[in-house]
């Protein structure tokens, strides 16, 4: 046997064994001869472990705040792997975790690529899919809200929760958790009014809609 066919077949088992597993791969190698040119001393079988180094697939910013009638920017981030092959990650679109009421898809916000990104994003209603290219390193989906109520009917906030579905074997759910998107039924102010009484200044910071009363923190700074 030519000394370096095993070494060709060790080549074709890693290339046949690139991919993701829990722990990684294992293989035994038994250290033997077929010929008289050598013996082993002691004959024996080790086991190696092989670890694997799949892509990583994150979402964000964080948190998003979107005022209805607006666009804001997400991005989904792959790391590690093999940057120079093709990828296919799965999203899941679920509650935000800031206990808003579910934001509706189509009527209250729309995600896709950005015009002109080229991006390959294929999302609806509680999820969907993105591509990334070969060396393609990050994918931007572009969050669209609509304008909102005029009337005090819907005054409370509304929000989503973007994650990256467990990949199996193609990759690795990353981050800390689901990328929060807040929308404001239709645009919204932070005002701050200072008042005097008995020499002690408060500030009043309020987050409110246009043309309605905000709800506020009030804090005492003494002068």
């Amino acid at each position: 046997m030519p000394p370096h066919s095993s070494t060709r077949r060790t080549s074709a088992w890693l290339a046949e064994c690139n991919r993701v597993e829990d722990g990684g791969d294992t293989v035994q190698v038994t250290v033997g001869s077929q010929t008289r040119a050598y013996l082993p001393n002691p004959p024996g079988t080790a086991a190696l472990t092989i670890a694997d180094d799949p892509p990583v697939v994150t979402v964000g910013p964080g948190a998003l705040y979107l005022p209805a009638g607006r666009i804001g920017l997400l991005s989904v981030f792959r790391s590690g792997g093999d940057p120079s092959q093709p990828l296919t990650a799965s999203l899941t679109i679920g509650a935000d975790g800031l206990g808003d009421a579910p934001a509706e898809w189509g009527t209250e916000y729309t995600i896709a690529a950005p015009a002109g990104s080229g991006d390959n994003v294929t999302l609806s209603e509680g999820g969907g899919k993105v591509q990334f290219g070969a060396n393609q390193t990050e994918v931007q989906l572009a969050v669209a809200t609509t304008q909102g109520e005029v009337g005090p009917d819907r005054p409370e906030w509304t929000g989503f929760g973007l994650s990256v579905s467990a990949g199996g074997r193609a990759y690795v759910a990353g981050g800390d958790g689901p990328a929060d998107v807040r929308i404001a039924p239709r645009p919204y102010a932070v005002k701050q009014t200072m008042t005097v009484t008995q020499g002690r200044v408060t500030a009043l910071r309020e987050l409110g809609f246009l043309g309605e009363p905000g709800v506020g923190n009030r804090r005492s700074i003494r002068p």
